[in-house]
């Protein structure tokens, strides 16, 4: 498999959504000086982003078929595959993102929800169980799901964590407000930083005022 640096994989996905929104207009071919217009990157960034992925050469000037490219992808990113995962934590953020359905078409399947509140327990989220999280390691190891996302509060994360490093976990996706880190290199850790990303965001915004 070829290899991918981290601001292409960023890229993809938004590659993804407009080839999915021409395909909807029943466009059929796409060149690579529409998507970079569309999406405010150079011709030649989406032209090398475009080979990683193609398993099939573009012709020039003739541009790419939408729906190969959709298909090249979506495998290259593993949306093909079926990844089920559990959340633990099922506050405001765990719900919504249990109630999610546009997850399927990513090949994220979440089946089960874990939390401390006894009034959650036993209940359902979008037709999945919330389980006690004292039994996670006893129904994780029946489930057998190798993707955990942790939307946990800032107290209750790193004993989770220390838990999920002992089980036969392969990834974490975290929310939580904590940054987590395998030195081991056991399990796939990717830390979702929402401050971060609206810090980000209101820099933006102030440098367009000052404009």
């Amino acid at each position: 498999m070829k290899k991918a640096s981290p601001n292409q994989i960023e890229r993809l996905p938004l590659y993804l959504k407009t080839l999915k929104l021409l395909k909807d207009e029943n466009v059929l071919i796409v060149s690579s000086a529409y998507l970079a217009n569309e999406l405010g990157f150079s011709e030649e960034q989406v032209r090398k982003d475009l080979q990683l992925v193609s398993k099939k050469a573009g012709k020039p000037k003739t541009g790419r078929s939408v729906n190969l490219l959709i298909s090249d992808i979506e495998d290259f990113l593993g949306y093909k595959t079926v990844n089920e995962a559990i959340v633990i934590g099922v506050g405001n953020l765990g719900h919504a993102l249990m109630s999610y359905q546009g997850f399927n078409n990513y090949g994220l399947n979440i089946i089960a929800g874990f939390d401390i509140d006894e009034n959650k327990i036993g209940t359902t989220i979008a037709g999945k169980p919330i389980y006690d999280i004292n039994d996670l390691e006893k129904i994780e190891d029946n489930l057998h799901t190798k993707l955990v996302i942790l939307t946990t509060p800032s107290d209750k994360t790193m004993e989770i964590y220390h838990r999920l490093k002992k089980m036969d976990i392969k990834a974490i996706w975290n929310f939580a407000p904590i940054h987590l880190k395998d030195n081991s290199k056991k399990i796939i850790i990717e830390n979702v930083d929402l401050a971060t990303l609206f810090a980000k965001l209101s820099h933006k915004i102030k440098e367009k005022e000052c404009q």
